[in-house]
């Protein structure tokens, strides 16, 4: 074991590590609401694998999505654009799916033949 005597140490992990002590107003009003909580690493939102943030009560929201960042405690590396960007494609075709046929958006998609996402 070596030790070493310093005058400073430097946290370079990023934005805070726990999300429920972010100075961010809207997510500060998600969690104060119960309408959102921290996912179970406290690196970001606990959300559904289709990106529907999870209430207090851990139930999916018909209305609130998230990608990216935000879900860091899920899905540790999507912080890269290719990650962000297959993640808001196949929001979009979640949320498209539930438009056309009125199911909600929190709803399992399915693969139909050929790879494309719908829903059930």
């Amino acid at each position: 074991m070596t030790e070493l005597t310093a005058g400073w140490l430097v946290n370079a992990t990023g934005p805070s590590s726990d999300i429920s002590r972010t100075g961010d107003r809207l997510l500060r009003d998600l969690f104060d609401r119960g309408l959102a909580r921290p996912g179970p690493l406290r690196l970001g939102i606990d959300a559904s694998p289709g990106g529907a943030v999870l209430d207090a009560s851990g139930r999916p929201s018909r209305t609130i999505f998230t990608l990216g960042p935000p879900l860091r405690g899920l899905r540790y590396e999507t912080t890269a654009i290719p990650e962000i960007r297959d993640q808001a494609a196949a929001l979009a075709v979640r949320l498209t799916a539930a438009i056309q046929t009125g199911t909600p958006p929190s709803a399992p998609l399915s693969r139909q033949p050929g790879g494309q996402l719908a829903a059930p």
